[in-house]
């Protein structure tokens, strides 16, 4: 299944057919429509996970903030395959420091 689902690589008398993975595809950008409403709701400053985000009485405006990743995590290698083929994807997220795997 790995092969068929993640690879891409089909199976034998399977009628599906899953793309091969492949860093330079275009980016899915999933926080679109209505879930842009939650990104504009006040959060209390307590749960906010980007430190960069201003607050102004206890609360402040996720707006599509990034998940942390913090220093020294195994970052998958497709993230800087993506970086060397598409000169603008340059996650603000990623650390200075990071294991590659995969």
């Amino acid at each position: 299944m790995v092969n068929d689902l993640v690879l891409g690589k089909p199976r034998k008398d399977s009628k599906r057919i899953y793309v091969t993975p492949d860093a330079a595809a275009r980016l899915h950008r999933s926080l679109t429509g209505l879930w842009w409403l939650l990104e504009v709701l006040p959060k209390p400053t307590r749960w906010r996970e980007w430190p960069r985000r201003p607050s102004l009485l206890g609360f402040y405006l996720p707006l599509a903030e990034p998940r942390p990743i913090w220093e020294g995590a195994a970052i998958h290698g497709s993230v800087f395959e993506r970086m060397e083929t598409e000169p603008n994807y340059r996650p603000v997220n990623l650390p200075q420091k990071s294991t590659r795997v995969g």
